[in-house]
């Protein structure tokens, strides 16, 4: 079973491993995905950083240590009242469908809603291999808001996804 917790300076390690074993991410993406993760860690107090980090971690027992095997990446988007932002969501390729995607979305829908978060933004691409991705999305009662033909490059739409943060259960 995995444990989710927020993310600390000794995890930049493990955050570059797990981007590594995510082979849908491009190096310009792992690249980025890196610059945040920098940036909450450089920052004064890493849980005040635009950018917020969630970690699902297991232990494993045989070597007594701790594996990442996700995480997501949320905050606050500028100018706006209770709108969020989910920047990246990741599970390692030998951990896929066993539902820590779906615990640290719910777990990040549970951190934002004290804080007066009603909405929650998600964008996409739309080529094939995202496909799953979107489908993820869905299922989690994400509503696809909108699309932009050939934004990242031809024939690569840009898909927009809303979750209204009201929908939850009480």
């Amino acid at each position: 079973m995995f444990k989710i917790r927020d993310m600390e300076a000794s995890d930049r390690s493990k955050m570059i491993e797990l981007l590594e074993a995510v082979p849908s991410f491009t190096s310009e993406e792992k690249e980025v995905a890196m610059e945040l993760v920098d940036h909450a860690l450089n920052s004064n107090n890493p849980n005040s950083s635009d950018y917020k980090f969630l970690l699902a971690t297991i232990h494993i027992e045989n070597l007594q240590c701790e594996m990442l095997v996700g995480y997501i990446c949320y905050g606050a988007t500028a100018m706006t009242i209770g709108t969020y932002d989910l920047f990246w969501i990741a599970t390692h390729s030998d951990y896929l469908n066993k539902g820590i995607a779906k615990s640290l979305v719910t777990e990040m829908f549970k951190r934002i809603k004290p804080l007066d978060g009603r909405l929650v933004r998600v964008e996409t691409s739309g080529q094939e291999l995202y496909k799953g991705v979107r489908e993820f999305y869905l299922k989690l009662g994400f509503i696809e808001e909108a699309r932009i033909k050939d934004f990242y490059k031809p024939t690569d739409d840009l898909v927009i996804y809303t979750y209204h943060l009201s929908n939850l259960s009480q």
